[in-house]
């Protein structure tokens, strides 16, 4: 038998959600897209190689005495370089640098250590 909606003898309430998409797509329209801002693709996207992992260039944020490196994507613009290397050097010190300025960090994780037997030949 179905529900009658206006029966209240029924005391659990029933909790009715509707939902609506609405998707506009307008071919007619004469707009024009700027191809100002549109750029080539890298050349290793149109050769259809692209390797997983960036090549990195490596930056010092620090001194010659006490050099501070870090790498950046090799494939950055000059202006990207230089905006990363501003701002990473502005706010070096809060990076650590070495491990003795984690004194919280566990050697046990921070180093690794292969376990080769001592009699195993080491080949190259």
């Amino acid at each position: 038998m179905p529900h009658d909606p206006s029966d209240n003898s029924n005391k659990e309430k029933v909790e009715i959600i509707a939902g609506s998409n609405h998707i506009s797509i307008d071919e007619g329209s004469d707009t024009d897209i700027s191809e100002d801002g549109i750029q080539n693709a890298p050349p290793q996207l149109e050769d259809g190689i692209q390797a997983t992992i960036d090549e990195l260039k490596e930056l010092n944020l620090g001194k010659t005495e006490e050099p501070s490196s870090i790498f950046i994507s090799a494939l950055l613009s000059p202006e990207e370089e230089m905006q990363y290397f501003k701002t990473l050097g502005e706010y070096k010190d809060v990076f650590a640098w070495t491990y003795k300025e984690m004194p919280s960090l566990d050697p046990k994780v921070a180093i690794h250590h292969l376990g080769i037997k001592h009699e195993a030949r080491l080949i190259k």
